[in-house]
C-alpha cells in the first residue's frame, strides 16, 4: 500500500478517488505522528474544554502497546490522566469527547468523535505504564493514575490535496 505522502503528491488524486482504505492511511498516518492531541470534553457550563494529551498512539509507542490497541480497536484511542482532575468530573457527566490530530507537515487533521470511558483497569494500567509518568504518578498502581478510552463513532478529516486546495470528510467509524 502506498503511502500517504505517495498518494496526496500523486497527479490524479481528487477526492472522489479516495477510498475508504486510503482515508483509513491518512488518518492513521496523521494520528501516529500527532504531538500532542488535543482532547475536548463538555463542561459544567455546556462549553468545550479543550487540553493537549500525551499521544499514546504515536510514534514513539512501544510494541506491547500496539498489541494492546489492536485488542481494543483500532479506533479506541487511550489517554492518561488523574483520577482529580477536571476532565474526570465533565466526563461522569457527559461521555461525549472528541481528539484531534494534526500534521503540521501535512497540513492535515483527524477529529475522532465519540464517547470516553474512565478505565480503572490494572493489567491495562501496567501495559501502558511509561516510567516518564513518575513525575505524575508513584507507577502504574498509583490510585490517581487512570486511563480515558475513547470509542470512536466518526471520523473527520482535513487534509490538502494538491490543485484541489483543502477537504474535508466525514465518515462513521464503522464504514473504514
Amino acid at each position: 500500500m502506498k503511502t500517504y505522502n505517495q498518494v496526496v503528491s500523486s497527479e490524479d488524486m481528487t477526492l472522489q478517488k479516495l477510498t475508504s482504505q486510503t482515508i483509513k492511511l491518512f488518518a492513521k498516518e496523521i494520528i501516529e505522528s500527532s504531538w500532542p492531541v488535543v482532547l475536548t470534553t463538555q463542561g459544567g457550563n455546556g462549553l468545550p474544554v479543550s487540553r493537549a494529551m500525551t499521544n499514546l498512539h504515536g510514534t514513539d509507542r512501544l510494541l506491547a502497546h500496539s498489541k494492546f490497541f489492536a485488542a481494543h480497536g483500532e479506533w479506541n484511542i487511550f489517554f492518561r490522566t488523574q483520577l482529580s482532575t477536571e476532565k474526570i468530573r465533565q466526563i461522569h457527566v457527559n461521555s461525549r469527547a472528541n481528539a484531534y490530530f494534526c500534521s503540521t507537515p501535512k497540513m492535515s487533521g483527524v477529529d475522532l468523535i465519540g464517547n470516553i470511558e474512565i478505565v480503572d483497569d490494572p493489567e491495562a494500567k501496567k501495559i501502558l505504564w511509561r516510567n516518564e509518568w513518575e513525575n505524575f504518578f508513584y507507577g502504574p498502581d498509583d490510585p490517581e493514575y487512570r486511563l480515558l478510552k475513547l470509542h470512536a463513532e466518526s471520523l473527520r478529516l482535513f487534509i490538502r490535496l494538491p490543485d484541489h486546495g483543502f477537504e474535508k470528510i466525514n465518515i462513521a467509524i464503522k464504514d473504514l
